[in-house]
């Protein structure tokens, strides 16, 4: 594979800055703490970006997002049309039982936000890019190619592989994934937002790394509920299937409190079925645009 230009790579990493932190105007300066880069190379990439339009710098000398990009945005949403019906489904649900959600994607060895619906959650932000360990997007590696299965596989300790690979069968096999709220949850909290305003600062993302595998192993994640018992949710997701574009992962999470198997086995099963019936219509699409 060709090396990127390092322009190029320097752009992409403004944009992921900015892009993460939509809110914060960030100066020169921190722009280049926070990158890891020179503040003449910061200055540089800046200013070409901002003489077309993609970021803006305020009256206070700060840069933030700019407007040429809502356009590159509207034709993104046109060109995958997928991740807006996803979004509407996953808000209904959301609203329904007072839950947040999310929408995933896999890029490589990262998790991507692309939205949030019914008050994003504090645990992650759009646009932010998370280090996959597993059993991070364990629903998207239960559906992905077999070569993508085993590269994730591949990232957990020797010892877990055996169950990982038995939990994304039975993942696949359901359609859904749920993971337990553990205890030590501020320590992943904290690396996660110091990842958000440092994403490239490699010891942000082994610290995320390094939460993660203290936290998880197999046992972690859930693919069936008793209905005897009651149980603290980071999470139930699904994974929405495309061969035509990015597979999308919807994700509820904010459970204010413990959920009774019962219960939490419905609404698997609603947002099982919603993740269904967005991939069947994908696949009805693709046909009819073959005829």
């Amino acid at each position: 594979m060709a090396r990127p230009a390092l322009s190029a790579t320097r752009s992409t990493m403004v944009l992921d800055l900015l892009a993460a932190n939509p809110d914060q105007p960030l100066s020169l300066t921190e722009v280049a703490r926070r990158l890891d880069i020179n503040t003449s190379s910061a200055h540089a990439v800046l200013h070409a970006l901002a003489s077309v339009g993609y970021v803006q710098r305020d009256d206070d000398l700060l840069w933030s997002l700019g407007p040429a990009l809502v356009v590159i945005g509207a034709a993104a949403a046109r060109r995958h049309p997928l991740i807006g019906r996803a979004r509407d489904a996953l808000g209904e649900l959301a609203r329904d039982h007072d839950l947040e959600g999310l929408l995933t994607t896999l890029l490589d060895d990262e998790l991507l936000i692309l939205e949030s619906v019914n008050r994003a959650g504090p645990v992650a932000t759009v646009g932010q890019r998370l280090p996959v360990v597993p059993p991070v997007a364990a629903i998207h590696a239960a559906h992905a190619p077999p070569e993508t299965q085993e590269h994730w596989l591949q990232m957990a300790p020797r010892p877990l592989r055996s169950g990982y690979r038995d939990l994304l069968d039975e993942i696949a096999r359901n359609g859904w994934a749920a993971r337990r709220d553990q205890a030590p949850q501020p320590r992943l909290r904290r690396s996660l937002r110091h990842l958000q305003t440092h994403p490239t600062d490699s010891s942000a993302r082994d610290a995320v790394a390094s939460a993660v595998a203290a936290l998880e192993e197999p046992g972690s994640v859930l693919t069936a509920f008793s209905g005897r018992q009651s149980y603290d949710l980071a999470h139930v997701a699904a994974l929405v299937s495309s061969t035509s574009g990015p597979s999308i992962g919807m994700y509820l999470v904010g459970f204010a409190g413990p959920v009774r198997g019962g219960e939490a086995a419905d609404l698997a099963a609603a947002l099982a079925a919603s993740a269904r019936l967005l991939s069947d219509q994908v696949s009805a699409a693709m046909i009819h645009d073959v005829m």
